[in-house]
């Protein structure tokens, strides 16, 4: 609000879908949702009810992708994830979620964790989709395209080094 950055947050990713080619998307009413507009992704552990302190929780940051080479059309999401109310504050690498297109009603998002996609959207538990560090800092703002000619994957990522107290 204001152009001011809101720091402590509480973060969560919502999905909306569009019935006309993105002209118009669904409003939320009165705190409801609908079959077009949901929560997707969100850290395990209630929301917090106040303002969380002294840090920020929550699964942000989101950019998507969807994906058919196989067959079978995933929308694949990347974000962050900053920590959760009651367990560890991030650890500064990126993580990955998939729905499966195709059906009908809200997708189904899960998590990759430990080496599979297997966690439930909404509570789960995640951990970090590359092995190791891909910086000497903190991973954030993810983005995964494809190269169909060489049939790879491709995830980047700003990475975030704090040199002096000071971001870079």
């Amino acid at each position: 609000p204001g152009d001011v950055n809101q720091f402590p947050f509480y973060a969560s990713i919502g999905f909306a879908s569009s019935t006309d080619q993105g002209k118009t998307w669904p409003e939320l009413v009165s705190g409801s949702y609908g079959p077009n507009r949901y929560p997707a992704l969100q850290v395990p552990g209630p929301e917090p009810t106040s303002e969380p302190t002294p840090r920020n929780y929550g699964d942000a940051i989101p950019s998507a992708y969807v994906d058919s080479s196989t067959g079978t059309p995933y929308l694949y999401v990347a974000y962050t994830y900053t920590g959760t109310p009651n367990g560890p504050a991030t650890d500064g690498v990126i993580r990955v979620a998939r729905a499966q297109l195709g059906g009908n009603g809200p997708l189904s998002f899960v998590k990759w964790y430990q080496g599979a996609f297997e966690q439930p959207g909404i509570g789960g538990p995640d951990s970090g989709v590359v092995p190791s560090p891909g910086c000497s800092g903190r991973e954030a703002m993810p983005e995964i395209s494809r190269n169909d000619t060489y049939g790879v994957y491709m995830l980047t990522f700003v990475c975030v080094i704090s040199v002096s107290g000071v971001q870079t």
